[in-house]
Formats: C-alpha cells, structure tokens, sequence
C-alpha cells in the first residue's frame, strides 16, 4: 500500500482507501487522507 507522503510525492491524493494521480487509481492508500 502507498502511504499518504508517497501518493503525495506522485502529485495524487488518497481517497476511498486508493491513491488517485491524475485520477487514475494506482493503488492503496494506507488511510482515507
């Protein structure tokens, strides 16, 4: 799973459990941020 400062650093944002980077899921997030 991504952690909120790895999705962060791919300019994503998590929500629902997924890290979303130009809207495309690329996997799960940690914790809903």
């Amino acid at each position: 799973a991504y952690t909120t400062e790895q999705c962060r650093a791919l300019n994503g944002t998590c929500r629902f459990y997924a890290c979303f980077p130009k809207n495309v899921v690329i996997g799960k997030c940690d914790w809903l941020g």
